[in-house]
């Protein structure tokens, strides 16, 4: 009895990880359907993550005999997700939004707000430098272009919470992106 108990849990955390599976390879093809620069080939699958970068880089299956070239930016769940920083033949290597030593120009959509992202903590990406106290939770968060390494638009995510810092009165704003960056199996690549 106890035998078969543990063989159903095993069963029931193998299916809900292929739930997990199928519904990011879903949200992959309703976003793929959005945008039209996209083909084929730009569909790529995480090959590799490490424990030591696992929020600051990972391996596709996608490389330079796939059209790949570096600089390309990484959706996943139509959100941004990183930049392609080294092209091998078969294999690319993403650089990551929530690396340590990332420093992301964004901006609030409509409203011209701007600041860095330049950190991510408890499932939140964290905006800096702000000091327009007229963020609003909901607002949306894109990137603003500035820099030229990422283009100008890319969705973010949405403002989740705005803490107000009395050091030197700028705001923290807490960004939730619709990626989970522990559980990332499929993405999209986007030449420029």
């Amino acid at each position: 009895m106890r035998k078969q108990i543990i063989i159903l849990v095993i069963l029931c955390l193998i299916y809900e990880y292929l739930i997990t599976l199928n519904n990011q390879k879903h949200s992959l093809k309703v976003y793929y359907n959005e945008i039209p620069v996209y083909s084929e080939n730009n569909n790529a699958s995480v090959l590799r993550r490490n424990l030591n970068t696992w929020f600051d880089r990972l391996v596709i299956d996608k490389g330079g005999i796939d059209g790949i070239e570096e600089g390309a930016y990484i959706t996943s769940n139509g959100a941004l997700i990183g930049i392609i920083t080294e092209v091998s033949s078969s294999t690319s290597v993403v650089r990551l939004i929530t690396d340590s030593e990332n420093k992301l120009s964004v901006k609030i959509l409509d409203k011209e707000i701007y600041g860095l992202i330049d950190d991510y903590k408890n499932d939140y990406l964290i905006m800096t430098g702000v000091k327009n106290d007229k963020v609003s939770i909901g607002d949306k968060v894109v990137t603003t272009g500035i820099g030229y390494i990422y283009p100008d638009n890319i969705y973010i995510g949405e403002v989740a919470k705005v803490v107000k810092n009395d050091f030197d009165s700028t705001l923290e704003v807490l960004i939730k992106t619709p990626i989970d960056f522990n559980n990332i199996y499929y993405v999209l690549v986007v030449n420029r």
